[in-house]
């Protein structure tokens, strides 16, 4: 493997490399995956080799403030998902998403896990926070199961354009690494 950040025992969090594209557009452009997102789903891989290429990469996050790292299985090296992380200043916003046919196996709880950990490992970061829609339960056991708790809801915070057009409300969530 190649351009890994952190790796456990099932999984290793790394960047983009070619032939990933396919897999993580079976996840891009699920409208189900999708439903939860600021966005629609990518329509072509075009598209994903577009984003995946100017954002996942060891210098996205300081070009972008924003970087994606895939979750692969650690002896297949398959994509079973990705995470989004985005820096403003000491802390840095996860976000994930698990292929369809790879969620409720608990990896995406072990992923968030394992990359909360190493963001706060590095000098200068000093919170690790996400945001899921507050009908997005799945999303929420995983977090809490990652080491999440539940700070607050922000209201009118984004827009799903797959459910409505209305802002939605979310959870605030912070990762303690006391869990």
């Amino acid at each position: 493997m190649t351009n890994i950040i952190t790796v456990t025992q099932n999984i290793a969090l790394r960047y983009f490399r070619k032939g990933d594209e396919v897999l993580v557009h079976e996840y891009y452009s699920d409208r189900d995956c999708a439903l939860y997102l600021a966005r629609k789903p990518y329509k072509t891989i075009a598209k994903t080799m577009e984003v995946l290429s100017k954002y996942s990469h060891p210098n996205s996050l300081s070009q972008h403030a924003m970087s994606i790292w895939l979750i692969s299985q650690r002896q297949s090296e398959q994509v079973i998902g990705c995470i989004t992380c985005e820096q403003t200043n000491s802390e840095v916003v996860l976000h994930i998403g698990i292929r369809k046919n790879f969620q409720g196996r608990g990896i995406a709880s072990q992923a968030l896990k394992v990359a909360a950990a190493y963001w706060l490992t590095l000098r200068g970061i000093d919170k690790v926070v996400s945001y899921t829609d507050i009908e997005h339960l799945a999303a929420l056991r995983a977090y809490i199961k990652a080491g999440f708790v539940v700070v607050g809801t922000k209201e009118s915070y984004y827009i799903a354009p797959q459910l409505t057009p209305n802002r939605r409300t979310v959870n605030w969530l912070e990762y303690t690494s006391d869990t």
